[in-house]
């Protein structure tokens, strides 16, 4: 599940040090399935695409987890010393069996990736389309996975938070129109997914 990243070095990237995921026994949902979870490189100091890329998480974290319990995580980026990282200590009690990890050279994330029962999926955080697409890729994988898709305008916040509801409620992929044209790695997807019904 998508590329491989190299890891982050502290010198190389400012503001937090690799945050190491520990290595641990995973554990299942209420539902008797395992747990998954996305974690996402936002800024916590600057408002810009990556708001709504988090936006676009929530259902497909929803959907991957079946419960419709969404877990998408956001480490800390003041982060300063790594033996005191709450982000760590949730994800040791947490214990997904699936993560999938958007890499951000302002963020760096390392892991422990030799467990077994743990499956990483690591994808660039490059732009709203990238992302959205992998999101899509990753929670509906195969040709006709879900009959409907949601959209929502990239310049209405408000209506892009009210639209991430609705998508994790119905359990369908949230995209973003900017202007009047998808961009062709959006309509690829879309394409495959091939939803009878589209929520505006």
């Amino acid at each position: 599940g998508g590329e491989r990243y190299d890891r982050y070095s502290k010198e190389d990237s400012p503001g937090r040090p690799p945050l190491i995921l520990p290595n641990t026994t995973v554990a299942e949902g209420n539902d008797g399935r395992p747990r998954s979870a996305f974690i996402l490189p936002l800024s916590s100091t600057e408002a810009n695409w990556g708001d709504l890329a988090y936006l676009a998480a929530i259902p497909a974290s929803a959907t991957l987890n079946l419960s419709g319990q969404a877990t998408v995580l956001v480490p800390d980026d003041k982060v300063s010393d790594p033996d005191d990282d709450g982000f760590a200590d949730f994800l040791d009690r947490y214990k997904p069996a699936d993560i999938t990890v958007f890499h951000s050279d302002k963020i760096p994330i390392d892991f422990a990736d030799d467990n077994p029962q743990q499956k990483i999926h690591h994808h660039a955080w490059d732009d709203l389309d990238s992302v959205t697409v992998a999101l899509a890729r990753r929670a509906w994988p195969s040709n006709n996975a879900t009959s409907r898709m949601v959209v929502a305008q990239a310049g209405d916040y408000p209506a892009a938070l009210l639209a991430s509801a609705v998508a994790a409620r119905v359990c369908s992929p949230l995209f973003f129109l900017e202007g009047n044209r998808w961009k062709d790695k959006v309509l690829h997807v879309i394409r495959d997914l091939r939803p009878s019904e589209m929520l505006f």
